[in-house]
């Protein structure tokens, strides 16, 4: 693995504004468990132990054998829907045709696969290391007026990437229970979260380009990476 492609992994951010509101009443949607921390946390393990055997495997699987074994921990783990709505911003995503959305999700999800099997691409005996797990304050009233959505319940699993004679990476997951399972929708490497970077990069395309554009743009980089011309 290359030690500096680790830096700019993350590929996917929702931005993470987490008010302390106040946690009562006995409604089940107020409350984070055992349970629920046990099962964030093994949503990243998947994660890492599908990148550890990439890693390990990486010469033999070459570039489209790890990207067929990271593809189904994202399809299944990631919540891309409301990444790419965040990364959008609201106005715009909202002016998008329903098959647009689709487009562009799928899309998405092609250009997170892809980057994880670039990045991943070799093993000098790294380990990924879990060192907590948060509960984060919910995000709105709880138990909430009847008729209401309940709040977001949010999990942070903190872990740092290890690596033989260099600085770990510290890498963050957030996660958010959405329809009775937990999803990854933030992920934060040695505290970048560049959101706000991409939603400035790709306004300015789709400003001078259009959505068609955008597109094709994130299809480039996809090509690039599957053809080894990122570096």
């Amino acid at each position: 693995m290359n030690a500096k492609k680790i830096l700019i992994i993350p590929i996917l951010f929702v931005f993470m504004q987490t008010p302390a509101y106040a946690q009562t009443g006995s409604n089940e949607n107020c409350q984070i468990t055992e349970a629920d921390l046990a099962a964030a946390s093994g949503i990243v393990t998947i994660l890492h132990d599908t990148l550890i055997a990439i890693m390990q495997e990486a010469e033999n699987l070459g570039y489209k054998g790890r990207y067929a074994k990271v593809e189904p921990v994202i399809l299944n783990h990631f919540n891309t829907p409301l990444i790419t709505r965040t990364v959008l911003g609201n106005r715009y995503w909202d002016s998008l045709t329903e098959a647009q959305k689709h487009e562009f999700i799928g899309i998405f999800q092609q250009l997170s696969i892809a980057t994880y099997a670039d990045r991943f691409d070799g093993y000098d005996g790294e380990q990924f290391v879990e060192l907590q797990r948060n509960a984060l304050p919910l995000r709105g009233q709880c138990p909430g007026p009847t008729g209401r959505e309940p709040p977001a319940k949010r999990i942070l699993i903190k872990t740092e990437l290890h690596r033989v004679d260099d600085d770990p990476v510290s890498l963050e997951y957030l996660q958010q229970y959405i329809d009775g399972k937990w999803y990854i929708i933030t992920v934060i490497a040695d505290g970048v979260n560049d959101l706000s970077l991409k939603r400035g990069e790709y306004s300015d395309v789709i400003k001078n380009k259009g959505f068609d554009g955008l597109v094709e743009d994130i299809k480039t980089k996809i090509r690039d990476m599957e053809n080894g011309s990122i570096q």
